[in-house]
């Protein structure tokens, strides 16, 4: 792939930066070794903790090609629809699969003020072993991806008398997470401060702040509403 046809298609996959918000934060961040459009949609072949597939489908009847485009080894899919994981997955049963909704902080709406001042810190690499020992998700991850994503994306913790107390990355895509509050420092506002202090890094960086959460998780999806930000449907991670 040119460097010319990746910046086309880059620039097509901003358009819509909202729909696409995952799929350029990959591109950003991480090794992309194929990228194509097929009729109006797009494919994506790249790695960062494992070899992932993200697709932007804008015509369902793209999807059939796209999965002709697919090889053995293409096991790993990341931020798809239900249409396009169904397909893929053709009446199987995945070997796990993670769904969440997706929630986007546009640019017309206003940031509030956070509830309470904490002092933030930026995490550093040898914070990851203790982040990934409190990850509730640490089975999907490992401790080198922690550390990975410490060193190149944004992330903050806030301590308390010496002691780590919360903190908030992003991921390989750019999108907010791994968002943590340790249990005596709860219904303190840490997350909301940490949240509102990671879409004013984000945006000063010309970044999209959006986040994936867990169907099931209702206390972060509400925390997101309060914030503002805009529900975009579900979204789907399995492994075929």
């Amino acid at each position: 792939m040119s460097l010319l046809q990746k910046e086309k298609i880059f620039a097509e996959l901003m358009v819509d930066k909202y729909k696409n918000c995952s799929l350029i934060g990959f591109i950003k961040q991480n090794d992309i070794d194929y990228l194509t459009k097929i009729g109006e949609s797009y494919l994506l072949r790249g790695k960062s903790d494992r070899p992932w597939i993200y697709v932007s489908i804008t015509n369902e009847q793209d999807i059939p090609l796209i999965i002709e485009n697919l090889t053995q080894y293409d096991t790993n899919f990341a931020a798809v629809g239900e249409t396009f994981k169904k397909a893929v997955l053709n009446n199987e049963k995945a070997a796990w699969e993670l769904y969440c909704y997706k929630y986007v902080f546009c640019d017309e709406t206003e940031l509030q003020a956070p509830e309470k001042g904490y002092q933030t810190r930026s995490l550093a690499s040898e914070d990851a072993e203790y982040i990934y020992s409190q990850y509730d998700y640490g089975h999907y991850s490992n401790v080198n991806y922690i550390r990975e994503r410490i060193e190149k994306g944004i992330a903050v913790g806030v301590e308390i008398n010496g002691k780590l107390a919360a903190w908030l990355l992003t991921h390989d895509d750019g999108a907010m997470g791994m968002l943590k509050v340790l249990e005596p420092y709860r219904n303190k506002g840490l997350a909301y401060y940490l949240t509102i202090s990671m879409i004013q890094k984000l945006r000063e960086s010309g970044e999209v702040p959006f986040v994936f959460i867990e169907v099931a998780n209702e206390k972060s999806w509400k925390l997101a509403e309060k914030i503002g930000f805009t529900k975009m449907g579900l979204t789907y991670w399995f492994k075929k």
